[in-house]
């Protein structure tokens, strides 16, 4: 035992030292796990865009034609259509269920606002028809807030249709036209400037809607008078540092630079401009 007068002590400046050392160790470690969690969330999103990807080109090998980017009744506005991504829903995740849309009505018909899908098991098992949530393949792991419709979710992966507001109801022989549109449709092999230097699909966080609905906010061109391309105020990306996520017609996934050049950029979006992109 200590005598009552030397009993150790935990002395104030000694509480400071510690409460330092964990302040400093915080600041040294923080950013190198909010780094990390990044990259874990870009890998996500690199592979969601892959399995997009791969999902329009089973539907290709079995059509031998890319989706149409927009699917439903012919008379119905682009906007009122439903997405390309009902057409290509058949070919994600091995083809296990089936979606239950009424493709003669609007997508935000009321008999559309809570679609379901028809879980399709292995061997003899039971079909079982249940609602649909959250779908982790149509939206950025790295957005920051809860992006959904009433009943529907939103998604931050889009068609890009080309070069200008117009270009998803350009004709497929117009300079300016991408791979997507409102009503034209094409093969892998029409693309002549190269399936490595067209791109497929781009995130954004601007101006998101339901994955369900056709028009803007699943089909969309690249505005040439509106910058900057990129950016949390850009027309894409915005969902990770510096850079947008970008799949090609190739099936590969690549960052682009938010400092791209636009002249390279804007020739990315068409299929047949004849540019050169300097892969």
């Amino acid at each position: 035992m200590y005598p009552e007068s030397s009993k150790p002590t935990f002395r104030l400046i000694e509480l400071v030292v510690v409460a330092a050392v964990i302040v400093i160790l915080a600041s040294l470690l923080l950013p190198s796990l909010l780094r990390a969690r990044e990259s874990t969330r870009q890998v996500q999103c690199s592979n969601n865009l892959r399995q997009l990807s791969l999902g329009v080109f089973n539907y290709s090998s079995a059509y031998k034609r890319l989706p149409i980017g927009t699917v439903g009744h012919r008379d119905l506005l682009p906007e009122k259509r439903f997405s390309w991504y009902v057409a290509v829903w058949p070919f994600l995740e091995g083809g296990m269920s089936e979606l239950l849309v009424e493709q003669t009505t609007s997508w935000d018909a009321p008999v559309n606002r809570e679609p379901r899908i028809k879980r399709i098991p292995k061997g003899e098992g039971k079909t079982e028809v249940v609602r649909l949530r959250f779908i982790e393949l149509f939206s950025c792991p790295s957005t920051s807030k809860d992006y959904r419709a009433p009943g529907i979710q939103s998604t931050h992966y889009v068609g890009i249709a080309g070069i200008g507001t117009d270009s998803p109801r350009l004709d497929v022989h117009d300079a300016n036209s991408g791979i997507w549109g409102y009503d034209r449709q094409m093969a892998i092999d029409d693309i002549v400037d190269g399936t490595a230097s067209t791109i497929l699909f781009m995130e954004t966080c601007v101006d998101i809607g339901p994955w369900l609905a056709g028009g803007p906010p699943t089909v969309r061109g690249v505005h040439p008078k509106e910058s900057p391309f990129f950016g949390v105020h850009g027309q894409f990306g915005g969902l990770h540092p510096d850079c947008c996520q970008t799949a090609f017609a190739d099936g590969s996934v690549r960052l682009l630079s938010n400092s791209i050049d636009p002249t390279i950029f804007e020739a990315m979006t068409t299929f047949a401009g004849g540019e050169r992109t300097g892969n």
